[in-house]
């Protein structure tokens, strides 16, 4: 799914929460007889920012899955056997053994769904425009509004609240990576 464009998963998500014509989660409500489930997912504004998180995440959830079972498939088998040998369990092999051998993987895809959550904008501007009211707003959609809605005769850099906001983000996504970075390079230099 990361390789559709962002306009087909967000029509193909607007259809799926539709009520008119009733879209498929609502069928499924109804056939399953909680009728009292079926609403206006992007309209109403409980359930308006979960409903354009699901299509995020549902993007990206493959390329991730690719990334944890090449992580997976690349360590070797010998330790596990090991670990049975010596009574391990297939939990505490997956606790002590799998996850401690790649944990700087498990940083890694944290760190790009972190920033992918930062840069996150097409698809909530697609879906409500961060509407309805503020219901769906993120950092990106506020900045957007806010960088195209004041007026050019000002100073657009320092006064602009949005470029204010893009600044903040760039320094926190730098201090992440850099915080990243001297995790790892401790992890390296410890062992």
């Amino acid at each position: 799914p990361c390789i559709i464009t962002t306009v087909a998963i967000a029509q193909l998500f607007r259809s799926m929460y539709a009520t008119e014509p009733m879209g498929l989660i609502n069928q499924f409500f109804q056939a399953i007889g909680m009728e009292g489930m079926v609403t206006s997912w992007l309209a109403n504004i409980h359930t308006a920012l979960m409903a354009v998180s699901v299509p995020e995440g549902w993007r990206f959830t493959g390329m991730y899955m690719v990334i944890f079972y090449a992580a997976l498939i690349s360590l070797d088998p010998s330790v596990y056997e090991a670990a049975k040998v010596d009574g391990a369990t297939d939990f505490q092999i997956l606790l002590k053994i799998k996850l401690p051998l790649i944990k700087d993987i498990i940083l890694l895809t944290l760190t790009m769904c972190l920033t992918g959550a930062l840069r996150g904008f097409d698809i909530p501007f697609l879906l409500t425009s961060g509407g309805p009211g503020n219901a769906s707003e993120l950092l990106s959609t506020y900045m957007y509004k806010k960088a195209f809605s004041k007026s050019i005769s000002e100073p657009f850099l320092k006064k602009n609240p949005a470029c204010r906001i893009l600044r903040l983000r760039r320094g926190a996504t730098a201090a992440l990576f850099l915080s990243a970075a001297v995790r790892s390079s401790r992890s390296v230099f410890i062992v």
